[in-house]
C-alpha cells in the first residue's frame, strides 16, 4: 500500500472513531443530563404540590375552628368544604406523581379520621358543650397529618438531592471521560504514528545508511526493504543500481589489474633491454679505450 494511501486511510480511521466516541459520549450525556433535568422538573412540581397540600390543610383547620368558635356560620363551613375539595384533587396529583407512595397511603388513611370529625361537627346544634373537645381532637389530628406532611417533605428533599448528587456524579464521570478519550486518542495518535510514519523512517534511515556505505566503497551492501510502498520501490531501485555497480566496479578492476599486469610486463622488458644497453655500452666502452690505448702506443 502507498504511503500517502496508508496514512489517508488510517487518517480517516482515526478521525471516525474519535467522532464516534466524543460523539457517543455527547448523547449520552445529553440524555442524562435531560433525563436528571426532567426528575428536577418533576420534584419541583412535587414541592409545589406539597406545598399547596399545606396550604389547604391549614385552610381547612381553620375554617373548622372558625366554625367551632363562631357560633357554626354556614361560610365556615363552605370555606371548609372547598379546602377539603382541593385537599383531596392536590392529594390524588401527588398520588399520581408518587404512586404507591406509604406515607401518602397513611396520610390519606389518617386525613379520613379528620374528615370524619367535620362531618360529624355539622350534625351538631350546640357547640357549646363540645367545642373545646373537638378543637383538641382537630388539633390532635392536625399534628398526625403534620407528621406524615414531614416525612413527605423529607422525601422530597432526599429525592432532591439525590437528583443533585447524580448529577454532580455524572459531572466528574464526564471529567474522567474527556480524560479518558484525551488518553485514548493520544495513544491512537500515537499508533498511527508507529504503524504509518516509523516504518517510513526506518526505510530512509537504511537508505541513508546505504548510500554512505556504497559511497565509502562497499558495493556488496543490499538494503533488501520488503513491502509495497514508494520506499522499498526506491530501496529496490537502489540494490539493482548497486548491483550494476559492483558489476562495473569488478570489471574495472579486471581491466586495471590487466593493465597493471601488462605495465609490469613492459618495465620489465625496459628494465631488460636498459641492462642489455648498458652491457653493451660497457662493451663498447672497452674496444673504444682498448683501440685508443693502442693508438697511443704505436
Amino acid at each position: 500500500m502507498k504511503i500517502a494511501t496508508k496514512f489517508f486511510t488510517s487518517s480517516i480511521a482515526l478521525c471516525f472513531v474519535i467522532i464516534t466516541l466524543v460523539g457517543g459520549t455527547n448523547l449520552w450525556v445529553g440524555s442524562q443530563a435531560k433525563k436528571f433535568q426532567i426528575d428536577r422538573q418533576r420534584i419541583i412540581a412535587i414541592e409545589d404540590k406539597f406545598l399547596e397540600l399545606e396550604s389547604h390543610l391549614d385552610q381547612q383547620i381553620a375554617a373548622l375552628k372558625d366554625f367551632l368558635v363562631l357560633d357554626r356560620r354556614s361560610v365556615e363551613m363552605v370555606q371548609y368544604q372547598k379546602s377539603k375539595s382541593d385537599f383531596l384533587i392536590t392529594l390524588s396529583e401527588l398520588e399520581q406523581q408518587i404512586p404507591e407512595n406509604p406515607t401518602l397511603q397513611s396520610l390519606r388513611i389518617r386525613y379520613r379520621s379528620l374528615q370524619e370529625i367535620a362531618d360529624n361537627l355539622a350534625d351538631f346544634e350546640e357547640a357549646k358543650n363540645i367545642t373545646q373537645q373537638d378543637i383538641l381532637s382537630i388539633n390532635s389530628f392536625r399534628r398526625d397529618i403534620d407528621l406524615y406532611l414531614e416525612n413527605l417533605r423529607q422525601e422530597i428533599r432526599q429525592e432532591l438531592e439525590l437528583n443533585l448528587e447524580k448529577e454532580e456524579y455524572i459531572s466528574r464521570f464526564l471529567g474522567q471521560i474527556i480524560l479518558i478519550l484525551t488518553v485514548l486518542i493520544a495513544l491512537l495518535m500515537y499508533l498511527q504514528y508507529r504503524l504509518v510514519v516509523t516504518p517510513v523512517l526506518r526505510s530512509l534511515g537504511k537508505l541513508n545508511k546505504g548510500v554512505s556505505r556504497v559511497s565509502d566503497g562497499d558495493f556488496e551492501y543490499r538494503l533488501n526493504l520488503v513491502g509495497n510502498n514508494e520506499i522499498t520501490q526506491v530501496a529496490t531501485s537502489f540494490d539493482e543500481m548497486t548491483d550494476v555497480l559492483e558489476e562495473l566496479y569488478e570489471e574495472l578492476e579486471e581491466k586495471v589489474n590487466k593493465r597493471t599486469v601488462q605495465l609490469e610486463l613492459t618495465n620489465d622488458d625496459l628494465k631488460a633491454e636498459i641492462l642489455k644497453r648498458e652491457v653493451i655500452e660497457g662493451e663498447l666502452r672497452s674496444i673504444y679505450e682498448d683501440t685508443r690505448d693502442r693508438s697511443n702506443y704505436y
